[in-house]
């Protein structure tokens, strides 16, 4: 959108009235939405005077306003390097998808009282000729802001069910593999259908994956989202929320969600020793046992931590206590020895 500006104190007034105009909800069949809108906003000759740059200045800041969480963002000139970093990352991400360059760990869960394993969560690990080794937490963003997720997700869905076909034809008996998945494909309503047909194709036991969302996932009322968590209950296929506690959560909305486990988050976890994080903790876990949830506590560092989250009736726990992430071939080898 190109506006003629006469004066800059006009100008916010504008944005504020087009993000209010662009939000306002409407019906559609039946069904109420409620749009979300992010603004970037450049300024000829202020940021630039040539259009196609002005055009790049208004993305970084609309880049930079998602990523905040916030409806509005004017162009900076830090702004720029952030732009060119995000395309980047975002031409070697799509590098790595094509040619299979990202890598799988997993991180084993533990039954807190017994020590046994019960379960794997999987990580996606990308270092880049060019890049480096890019952390998770950014490349999953630029995925997520250029409609990568998806490709993304699948990409970790197709490779852990391989590697458990694999497992299962020599032999071994690996426990569930959680995948997370991004907040835009749970509700994709072909997530389900590919999952089922991977699932078939190799021979496994739905039971044999589990999926991860976050909050912001599991209070996305859409019509989508509830049929996808229903088809992968009936089917088996067990849901966490995960980093449970760094949302908005409605309880009362939670209660009727169709998931098994919660995860408490590591900064709660990690700050144990807090009477008012111990009490929200505690809160969680009598939260989760009246809704007959599990719970699994991440970022487990020490034994005073997991004595503690054992005795206050936590089921199971992650971290670095009990193993960092784990490459497939090192996994493989404690199947074999436990075999």
């Amino acid at each position: 959108m190109l506006l003629p500006l006469n004066d800059r104190k006009d100008l916010l007034p504008f944005v504020h009235k087009l993000i209010e105009k662009c939000t306002e909800p409407y019906w559609l069949a039946q069904e109420k939405i409620s749009p979300s809108v992010c603004v970037g906003i450049s300024m000829c000759p202020d940021d630039s005077s040539q259009f196609g740059a002005l055009i790049q200045h208004a993305e970084a800041a609309m880049f930079e306003a998602k990523q905040q969480g916030v409806p509005f963002r004017v162009y900076h000139q830090d702004m720029h390097s952030a732009l060119t970093q995000r395309l980047e990352i975002e031409q070697g991400l799509r590098r790595a998808l094509e040619h299979n360059l990202l890598n799988v760990v997993l991180q084993p869960k533990y039954n807190l009282l017994e020590g046994k394993t019960i379960g794997y969560e999987a990580l996606v690990r990308w270092h880049d000729a060019n890049l480096g080794t890019v952390a998770p937490d950014i490349f999953v963003a630029v995925a997520e802001a250029v409609n990568l997720g998806k490709q993304l997700d699948r990409w970790v869905i197709d490779t852990v069910l391989q590697q458990l076909s694999l497992w299962q034809k020599a032999g071994l008996q690996p426990p569930p593999v959680a995948v997370n998945i991004t907040s835009k494909h749970f509700s994709d309503p072909e997530l389900f259908n590919h999952i089922m047909t991977k699932l078939q194709e190799l021979r496994l036991v739905p039971s044999s994956l589990q999926l991860e969302i976050t909050e912001g996932v599991a209070m996305d009322k859409s019509p989508t989202t509830l049929i996808n968590l229903n088809a992968f209950r009936s089917a088996g296929i067990k849901i966490a929320i995960d980093d449970f506690g760094t949302g908005y959560s409605s309880l009362s909305y939670l209660t009727s969600l169709p998931i098994d486990f919660i995860k408490i988050d590591k900064a709660f976890v990690q700050a144990l020793e807090s009477d008012h994080n111990l009490s929200l903790v505690k809160a969680m876990l009598a939260m989760a046992k009246a809704i007959t949830v599990q719970v699994i506590a991440e970022g487990i560092e020490t034994h005073a931590q997991q004595q503690l989250l054992a005795s206050l009736g936590c089921d199971f726990g992650q971290g670095y206590l009990y193993a960092k992430p784990t490459s497939l071939a090192d996994i493989e080898q404690q199947l074999i020895s436990v075999n």
